[in-house]
């Protein structure tokens, strides 16, 4: 698995992506670390982040997603773009599904199990390859940001079996292993918008979450503006940060809060008391 996090800026509308490096291969390889990018370009103004339990499936919807794009105009709606990348995904679900069941049946796609599977199989073999396609899931979740055609930026969510899900609400998003831990980072307190600080609260979060399995402590930092201009932050400017990070973490309790503390009945009341 991994982490996956984005964030829309207020009121540049500059959007910030942070992820790990983390690419793992289910039943063939171990997990490689700081191994490649979480976030590719679909197009100019498009980009999609993963978190899979086996990343070769990410490069096919990736690949079908960019054919898509490159017939589109340069600035396109969220419903086109969304459009675009759940029908990639399903296009990949199908075709990972053929491979598994159907292939060696003589089928060639689940349109046609569907249309013809009954009379070709009969009911009792139609049924459990049916059962099959109900539970199939490709393992992959992915986190699609970018900005419209009026340079409004979105963030959306697709996952099995192609569902679309908008976090424009929000105007942040999480997916992967590390999703609890980042996420109460993340609403630990308001996240003001301002760039440099929605950075700094996105890596705070990708940090707390390094301790959830499938999480890598190598970092990636990406942002984007509605011009498609791309910025990137340097692994020695992260490893800098994380040291604030860390020594931030190490600094003693409030002593106002301590104080009050102190003088609550939770602690008089016990304090000094035959035990």
């Amino acid at each position: 698995m991994t982490i996956a996090i984005a964030a829309v800026t207020t009121p540049d509308d500059y959007i910030v992506t942070v992820s790990d490096r983390m690419i793992s291969y289910v039943d063939v390889t171990q997990a490689e670390d700081n191994a490649t990018m979480k976030a590719q370009g679909i197009s100019k103004h498009w980009g999609v982040m993963f978190s899979a339990t086996d990343a070769r499936i990410f490069q096919p919807i990736v690949r079908n997603t960019i054919l898509r794009m490159n017939d589109l105009p340069a600035k396109i709606s969220l419903a086109v773009a969304k459009q675009q990348v759940t029908e990639a995904y399903q296009e990949t679900f199908d075709a990972e599904f053929t491979s598994c069941f159907l292939t060696r049946l003589g089928i060639r796609s689940v349109g046609e199990f569907r249309k013809d599977g009954f009379a070709q199989l009969g009911p009792d073999v139609f049924m459990d390859l049916y059962r099959e396609l109900s539970k199939f899931d490709l393992g992959i979740q992915l986190l699609c940001y970018g900005h419209d055609e009026r340079d409004v930026p979105h963030l959306f969510e697709v996952e099995n079996p192609g569902h679309a899900v908008s976090h424009d609400l929000l105007r942040y998003a999480v997916i992967g292993s590390g999703y609890w831990m980042a996420s109460a980072s993340l609403r630990r307190k308001h996240l003001s918008g301002d760039l440099e600080a929605t950075i700094y609260r996105l890596l705070e979060a990708k940090f707390s979450a390094e301790t959830a399995t499938g999480v890598d402590k190598s970092t990636s930092v990406i942002t984007l503006n509605s011009n498609g201009a791309l910025g990137m932050m340097t692994s020695g400017d992260i490893d800098r940060i994380k040291n604030v990070w860390e020594r931030a973490l190490k600094s003693p309790e409030p002593e106002d809060a301590i104080g009050l503390i102190g003088k609550s009945n939770a602690v008089t009341a016990i304090a000094g008391a035959g035990r």
